[in-house]
């Protein structure tokens, strides 16, 4: 709901009385009016699944770096862009994006799928969605929800210029905690939904909590001690400063004598490569969660053409989708790259976001290896570098490439290796690691694809095929070594 910026003098309570009225006037309409609860529940969870969208957009533009624990429901691990350092200001008129922030607005799309999924499944039995989706009231209401939340970001995220002060996790935590508690007060108050005065209770515990956790989120910005549970619901918010661990690298003093770029035929390959299975890991079980969705709520209005154009529909659209967004991310994380010897230290600069990402001397570099199990490198005749940079504690996986001369990459950064060649790849090991995922693939097409498919084989397909392609992506990197 909206919640205008107030002058710092009016009481916070004073200042929260219109978002109060705005959540208390839909329950007075049911109990008064004779609205229709199913309207209020789901006008809720769209509201909730709105917000957490919203959120994923906004998280792009905050400033303040991510702290590990400040992260509870919304986590990515080892993503592409989350260590890279720098911004890129896309259009004048908006702040800057920083890419680190990319993976956790891409991962909302996966929390509200899951979100989805379970308010599905739990109110299927409780409300009748297309009753509702086809009352114009409820289209109505979305209206206002939605010019309510994209005003409040208008003025207040971005004209208060609150992205200076909060991070990816103070924006996207909030909404996503919200989003687990809706689903577990759904799930104990389920059986009471579906009777009369028992259904006024359950509206009435519902509209409550939402209270409770707007109030929460309102007095984030003013209140530093919060007990547990309103803290819980608050979210970091903008109360805890972060230690950058993307902290701006120095560049050495040294006199810059040689630059290696990163080819960029390479990159691209790599990344389509990469792409490819990884989209039909991670994106083809995000479609099938879209599948059970459409399935449960609107699946009996739906003719067999029409179900199944939508089945393919969203198996092409994840398999499309995932791989150019994951093509796109590896491509500007190291697309750009270029090493530079400066004096004595290694320098790893960023030519996309004119920024270092990382500084290494060249004596604490060991355990160099050429990276065998990349296609890109032996079709393009490039070569990937895999080591170890400084000591102990401050030690660091690192690479160097793919670069088109390898010879002098190694004179350069006086790299501890004795050859440049990569060792030739077991044939058969590979044919059989391709066949594997792509028999399995076509023969599941063939049988969706028949007028009347098993709904095993979709399910199949979503939830069972990303695993064969795990397996036969670790006997393909077998055929390397």
């Amino acid at each position: 709901m909206l919640r205008p910026r107030s002058p710092e003098n009016v009481p916070p309570l004073v200042r929260f009385i219109p978002l109060f009225c705005a959540n208390v006037i839909p329950l007075y309409g049911v109990i008064q009016l004779g609205w229709q609860p199913d309207m209020l529940i789901l006008l809720y969870v769209v509201e909730l699944l709105f917000v957490l969208l919203l959120a994923g957009v906004k998280a792009l533009f905050a400033a303040q770096p991510p702290k590990e624990e400040e992260s509870d429901l919304v986590t990515v691990s080892n993503a592409t862009l989350s260590d890279t350092r720098g911004s890129v200001t896309a259009v004048s008129w908006l702040p800057p994006i920083y890419p680190r922030n990319i993976p956790f607005a891409l991962g909302v799309v996966q929390h509200i799928l899951w979100l989805a999924v379970a308010f599905t499944i739990i109110l299927s039995t409780v409300i009748e969605p297309l009753g509702v989706l086809q009352q114009p009231a409820f289209w109505a209401a979305i209206v206002g929800i939605l010019i309510g939340h994209l005003g409040e970001t208008a003025t207040q995220y971005f004209g208060a210029r609150d992205y200076e002060r909060v991070s990816v996790y103070g924006v996207l935590e909030p909404p996503a905690r919200h989003g687990f508690l809706l689903v577990m007060l759904l799930v104990v108050l389920g059986g009471l939904l579906e009777t009369g005065f028992g259904g006024l209770i359950a509206l009435a515990i519902l509209v409550g909590v939402k209270i409770l956790t707007d109030w929460a989120t309102y007095q984030t910005e003013a209140v530093t001690e919060m007990g547990r549970f309103r803290g819980w619901l608050a979210g970091p918010g903008m109360r805890d400063s972060a230690v950058d661990p993307t902290t701006p690298v120095s560049i050495p003093d040294g006199e810059l004598t040689a630059r290696i770029p990163a080819n960029q035929r390479a990159v691209l390959l790599t990344a389509v490569f990469r792409s490819i299975p990884k989209s039909l890991q991670k994106h083809l079980p995000l479609a099938g969660m879209a599948w059970i969705v459409v399935l449960i709520t609107v699946g009996e209005a739906l003719s067999a053409l029409q179900f199944q154009l939508i089945t393919l529909g969203l198996i092409v659209g994840a398999l499309v989708f995932g791989t150019v967004i994951e093509t796109v991310r590896w491509y500007v994380r190291y697309g750009g790259m270029e090493y530079q010897r400066r004096g004595d230290h290694l320098v790893a600069f960023d030519r996309f976001f004119e920024t270092p990402q990382w500084v290494t001397p060249i004596n604490e570099i060991r355990n160099v290896e050429v990276a065998s199990d990349r296609l890109s490198d032996r079709l393009t005749e490039t070569r990937t570098f895999s080591m170890t940079s400084g000591w102990s504690d401050d030690d660091a996986d690192r690479t160097i490439g793919p670069t088109a001369a390898p010879e002098q990459a190694v004179e350069t950064f006086a790299l501890p290796i004795a050859t440049t060649e990569v060792e030739p790849i077991r044939r058969i090991r590979a044919a059989v690691s391709l066949f594997i995922p792509l028999g399995a693939l076509a023969g599941t097409l063939v049988v969706i694809g028949r007028p009347s498919p098993p709904i095993q084989a979709l399910l199949f397909l979503f939830f069972a095929y990303p695993a064969v392609v795990a397996v036969s992506q670790t006997m393909w990197k077998g055929a390397y070594s």
